[in-house]
């Protein structure tokens, strides 16, 4: 209301000389009424959006003040000892037979899912339980592993390539030989198959392919070992020392157990059952222990690491009273004079070390 009565009063004193000078005398004064007012309209929401942005940068100034001063994280020391457990610290595979902060971790291989390299390993091991089953009779006999072929101990007939078919020609022929009748013993398709799960159970326990080749190499072997010392009672160096020599390649590829340990590893494994073979020879004035049996210790001790080697014993001790008891409930007698091969036990021990690591004594 005072914006259109000051406009009525200056129109009024202006009088009719101004009225008279026309349009442009209009255009030359000072911004009309209206104008002032459609220009005071337009500015009062830059004034309120000015005012609310000072508003709130007080308010956030003031919370900034305010606020309680917290230190960043610190950043992680790499030299700093890992506190995690084994299990959580990358590239030791939830365990290590040294037990030191410094082993050494696993060289990765290809990437290749678990089931893959089950069903890879589970053909190999298929095909390594039938090569592992002609060695298991050749080899005490002293006959050539690779050379001639296989025969049917029955009549002598050479065996035609898809009866050597692993599992399956058994299944095939129902057991039988196709010429004479024999019955084929079940040590042959019972070698593949355990072949072929110690292949699966290493694919799928180990982290890397690298690992559960080694692992698989490590089980065909102490398969071989334990049947020809069930049946023969005999541990040939000719399987031992290959044993042995595996550790210390596993000990140089893995890292899990350190090169150091796997000697030292070897060596009190060996120097260990020979000194309790001595000491019983001197007590009993007999036998107790073959000679194969420190040796298989020896490479035992190189795969797992010489903090490993009481694992070892105690499973094969636990293995050793199983069988024990399990003769005794059915009846069967027993006593001090009867022979117990110990490598089956001893191959025991060194396998369920590997796998599941030295235990917590």
């Amino acid at each position: 209301m005072e914006g259109s009565a000051g406009c009525t009063a200056a129109a009024t004193a202006a009088g009719p000389g101004a009225a008279a000078s026309g349009p442009a005398a209009i255009h030359t004064s000072r911004p009309s009424c209206t104008a002032r007012a459609r220009a005071s309209t337009s500015s009062t929401p830059a004034r309120t959006r000015s005012g609310r942005a000072a508003t709130a940068s007080r308010t956030w100034l003031l919370k900034l003040r305010t606020a309680p001063i917290t230190a960043a994280p610190p950043s992680p020391d790499p030299k700093a000892p890992d506190s995690r457990s084994p299990i959580a610290r990358p590239g030791l595979h939830g365990r290590t037979t040294t037990g030191r902060e410094g082993a050494a971790p696993s060289r990765r291989g290809p990437s290749v899912t678990p089931a893959i390299l089950a069903l890879l390993l589970g053909a190999v091991g298929l095909a390594a339980g039938s090569f592992l089953g002609l060695v298991s009779l050749r080899l005490p006999r002293g006959e050539g592993v690779v050379a001639g072929r296989s025969r049917c101990a029955g009549c002598g007939a050479t065996l035609a390539p898809w009866r050597l078919v692993p599992v399956f020609s058994y299944l095939a022929s129902r057991g039988r030989c196709a010429g004479c009748g024999a019955p084929i013993p079940r040590r042959y398709p019972l070698m593949e198959l355990a072949a072929a799960g110690v292949g699966v159970w290493s694919a799928l326990s180990q982290p890397t392919v690298a690992a559960a080749v080694l692992t698989a190499l490590l089980g065909w072997q102490l398969l071989l070992i334990a049947v020809i010392d069930a049946e023969h009672f005999r541990l040939p160096d000719r399987l031992t020392l290959p044993l042995l020599a595996t550790g210390g390649l596993a000990a140089v590829l893995l890292g899990r157990t350190a090169p150091l340990d796997a000697l030292i590893g070897a060596v009190v494994g060996f120097a260990g059952l020979w000194l309790l073979a001595l000491a019983y020879r001197s007590l009993r004035g007999r036998e107790g222990l073959g000679d194969g049996d420190p040796v298989l210790l020896a490479a035992g001790g190189a795969w797992v690491g010489w903090i490993g080697l009481p694992s070892v014993l105690l499973w094969a001790a636990a293995a050793g009273l199983s069988l024990v008891a399990a003769r005794l409930l059915t009846g069967r007698r027993v006593s001090g004079g009867d022979r117990l091969p110990f490598g089956p036990f001893l191959a025991a021990g060194i396998w369920l070390t590997w796998l599941i690591g030295p235990l917590g004594l």
